[in-house]
């Protein structure tokens, strides 16, 4: 989908006039309708790829204040090409203005916070990725002027993906002669606005985005939006309070008080999440009176400075302290760094073969990726691998590219072994593939352990109970190690990547046992822990034992405990969406519907009840009845769950 609110299917009528305007498509549907106009999943058989059609409505069509809208965005996104904001692959105005896009298959920010909310931790994991793209289109004069929720898509695969450039703003484009681009126009949504769009639209610049993304991450912290005199993150939710700086530091009125770039921004959210307070900013004259007063601070002292140097002078010089933690980021900072042209090139590739006008075209791209991949200048050979990943949305002969990966598994290198990993899970892997991969494990990096993972999660079609049972135990125990070590200093080891292998798996009990006995980390006094993605408890109730496909009476019961706790979204909520579907066994089953009766009656939560009741839907039988007719009976409960649990009632007693 695209940004825009979801349709209704589409007419006949429609169809067979967009079908007669665009012969060299197959219009599948329409996903999404706004204020501009409509967009069309369709099919573009030459390619063999799913593209999205925007059309400009026939009303606006008419009109050149709208008709530049529309066409602004096509130039906006032409001129960009980055894995974090949508490509455009043709535009035009005839037979009707359109564009035609890449399709992204998810749901929109607004959607995803609307249906089970999400962790800070979550949203610090989608937010620095806006910063990247924000700040690579700043940096080629685009300014989006309308970030929301609403403009922010997750795909299937959790990528984030920047949508909707119909506000932008061109920084090279003189002014145009109607209200749009007009200095006095004030444009974007009203509750995402930074202040100088309202108040003084004819000086806003690249700030206003960063304001904007501010309030996406507080409502996405808070659930509520930053209006009038609002309190900090961690006042209105519990959140870490080191986001407090960072957050607010966006919301400045005075933009020369934000984050001047998208890239500080990013920088200010690392900086909180590993445990650096970030600064506030300061005007030039509030520095010099603080120099000032340190300077006259340090004549004061003079004296008693000297008397006590005098007295310590002869006591050896203490060691420095090496902050180990402190060197892990730096490391993990500059090999990024380091990595910069190789992630240049990959996305270039990419960018070209989707954008490629014919097969041909496309065609010759693919022949330069395979050379690639041969190549001895691991910089370039690790840009191929990438942008093989990068290619899984087009339809092309992955064999050479599948035989070019599986070569580059032996590489000495342990980027290139991950990058061929990667690539080789892309290109279709088969049975013979896992000897390969297990091969792999007894001599990897702990940053290996995640793609090896996911190679056999893949090859084993997520299926733990049989031969590779033991290996991924063994993996996982190693990666949870790593984990525990490294307490998130470095992104290559993450506990969610290593658990998130178990999501949707069936898993040996020797697996599950150890997940349910991991669900205990980080636990506090009270047999609570925190929905935060630095919690390895919490991750691993969150990425695998909550969501394994094969649960056992244990695993029920472990996560019937944790329906109890407080956070009634992240984690009370989530427990009961977990289970559902997840219990193979009709008698664990049965004690799941009891035990949720009885949460249900001490809690009155919307979104605990939601999928409580799916539970006892699927679950309920006639011993339930006398529990199940109590509940109802309750004064207290609102008259929608009183029907709820009536309907559940007469359905099981309708039963044979």
């Amino acid at each position: 989908m695209h940004g825009a609110e979801s349709a209704p299917p589409l007419p006949e009528p429609e169809l067979q006039e967009l079908a007669a305007a665009f012969p060299q498509l197959v219009i599948e549907e329409m996903i999404g309708r706004g204020g501009m106009g409509r967009v069309y999943r369709a099919r573009q058989p030459h390619l063999s790829r799913i593209v999205a059609l925007k059309v400009l409505s026939a009303e606006r069509a008419g009109d050149p204040e709208w008709l530049e809208r529309f066409n602004r965005e096509a130039r906006a996104l032409a001129r960009l090409s980055h894995p974090h904001i949508v490509q455009v692959y043709d535009f035009g105005e005839k037979p009707m203005p359109y564009l035609l896009m890449e399709h992204v298959e998810g749901v929109n920010l607004r959607q995803a916070m609307q249906h089970g909310g999400l962790t800070a931790r979550e949203a610090l994991t989608i937010v620095p990725t806006l910063c990247d793209a924000l700040h690579y289109a700043h940096e080629h004069d685009v300014l989006h002027r309308d970030i929301k929720p609403e403009n922010i898509l997750i795909d299937t695969d959790g990528r984030v993906k920047l949508v909707d450039f119909g506000l932008a703003k061109l920084r090279d484009e003189s002014a145009l002669p109607f209200t749009l681009t007009q200095s006095g126009a004030k444009l974007g949504t009203l509750a995402y606005m930074a202040p100088e769009q309202v108040e003084k639209p004819a000086e806003v610049d690249h700030r206003a985005d960063i304001y904007s993304l501010g309030v996406v991450l507080y409502e996405m912290l808070t659930g509520e939006l930053p209006l009038g005199r609002f309190p900090a993150p961690s006042e209105a939710s519990g959140v870490d309070a080191r986001l407090d700086g960072v957050v607010m530091r966006t919301l400045e009125k005075q933009k020369d008080k934000r984050f001047q770039t998208a890239e500080q921004m990013k920088s200010g959210l690392e900086d909180a999440a590993r445990g650096r307070t970030p600064r506030p900013p300061h005007s030039q004259h509030q520095k010099w009176v603080r120099y000032l007063l340190a300077a006259i601070v340090l004549l004061l002292a003079a004296p008693a400075v000297l008397i006590i140097f005098g007295l310590l002078s002869h006591k050896p010089a203490p060691k420095p302290v090496v902050d180990k933690n402190q060197q892990a980021r730096a490391e993990w900072q500059r090999r990024q760094e380091a990595d910069r042209s190789m992630r240049d090139k990959s996305n270039e590739w990419v960018a070209r073969a989707s954008k490629a006008g014919s097969k041909a075209a496309q065609e010759s791209v693919l022949k330069e990726i395979r050379e690639a991949l041969k190549s001895t200048d691991e910089a370039t050979l690790r840009a191929a691998l990438a942008a093989t990943q990068g290619l899984h949305q087009l339809d092309f002969d992955r064999a050479p590219f599948r035989e070019l990966a599986r070569q580059n598994l032996a590489s000495e290198s342990p980027e290139v072994r991950i990058g061929a990993m990667g690539a080789l899970m892309t290109c279709n892997p088969d049975a013979s593939d896992g000897p390969r991969l297990l091969k792999l494990m007894h001599a990897c990096t702990d940053e290996e352990i995640g793609s090896i993972l996911f190679g056999i999660r893949t090859v084993a079609e997520g299926d733990f109970t049989g031969e590779y049972a033991g290996p991924v135990l063994s993996l996982l125990e190693r990666g949870m190690a790593a984990a525990q070590r490294d307490q998130g200093n470095n992104p290559g080891i993450d506990s969610r990547r290593i658990l998130g292998v178990v999501w949707g798996s069936k898993v040996s009990p020797e697996i599950e046992a150890r997940l349910i006995e991991w669900s205990h980390l980080g636990e506090d006094k009270n047999g609570n822990f925190s929905a935060s993605n630095s919690n390895l408890g919490y991750n691993t109730f969150y990425h695998a034992l909550s969501v394994q496909s094969n649960k056992s009476r244990a695993a029920v019961k472990r996560i019937l405990e944790l329906a109890h706790h407080p956070d009634t979204t992240n984690i009370a909520g989530r427990c009961l969406w977990g289970l559902n579907g997840t219990v193979p066994d009709k008698a664990d089953q049965a004690h799941a519907a009891t035990e949720v009766i009885k949460l249900l009656g001490l809690r009155s939560d919307d979104y605990l009840w939601k999928k409580g009741l799916l539970l006892l839907q699927n679950w309920s039988g006639a011993e339930h009845l006398t529990a199940l007719g109590a509940l109802a009976a309750s004064e207290t409960l609102p008259q929608s769950r009183k029907e709820a649990l009536n309907q559940i009632i007469r359905t099981v007693r309708a039963a044979p």
